[in-house]
């Protein structure tokens, strides 16, 4: 079972998309600025998201911290610089910067899906569960939403849920044709299906123990 050991990292790997790059419709609010100051921001920010892209890390923190400075109430850049704290191993600092995007932009499926990710990385079930609950709400059939909400289920021992995340996941996948998977969405199919079959394994040994009791 050395493979599911490592599914945690595996799925949080298919989010690493800078995700400013599909989060245009944030809502930003703020201050009035002079031109001069908004035009220091938009750049500043653009500077992050692209270094973002290109996977310099620590290079977009530093153009997105002073894009913050001068623009504290971003909602897409505290979302930037919670993806980049995350890339280079800064879990907590990444949770700061996403919730503060949370607050800013409330029921912002981008945030939501990667205040998930981060919780389930440093092993905060609750926060988890409850981040990708707000995911399914808006996208219920969302793959990673699914198949994290198992792996919580797993933990908690609920295999009956477990095995209903994860068989809703399997029946969504399988409907594609193999060769239109990536690499990355093979293995996460994989991994699932053994968390599947894990949760059926568990849930028939629960079954058995209690059957001892009574």
């Amino acid at each position: 079972m050395k493979s599911i050991a490592l599914f945690p990292c595996i799925l949080a790997s298919a989010l690493m998309l800078f995700s400013c790059t599909t989060s245009g419709d944030i809502p930003i609010r703020g201050e009035n600025y002079t031109i001069s100051q908004e035009s220091t921001f938009h750049q500043l920010k653009s500077q992050g998201k692209l270094l973002g892209q290109e996977k310099r890390y620590f290079q977009a923190i530093v153009k997105l911290d002073q894009a913050a400075a001068l623009h504290p109430n971003d909602a897409q850049v505290h979302l930037m610089l919670g993806e980049a704290y995350f890339h280079i191993g800064n879990a907590w600092s990444s949770l700061a910067h996403l919730e503060r995007s949370r607050e800013l932009a409330p029921n912002t499926y981008q945030i939501e899906s990667w205040i998930g990710t981060v919780n389930i990385e440093i092993g905060q079930f609750i926060a988890a569960e409850e981040a990708y609950s707000n995911v399914l709400a808006m996208k219920p059939n969302d793959y990673n939403a699914l198949v994290y909400m198992g792996y919580i289920a797993f933990h908690r021992k609920d295999y009956q849920t477990c095995q209903q995340y994860f068989q809703r996941y399997k029946r969504l996948v399988e409907v594609i044709e193999p060769a239109r998977l990536t690499e990355q969405e093979k293995l996460r199919y994989q991994q699932a299906t053994e968390y599947f079959q894990a949760c059926d394994s568990g849930q028939y040994h629960e079954i058995l123990e209690q059957a001892k009791v009574y």
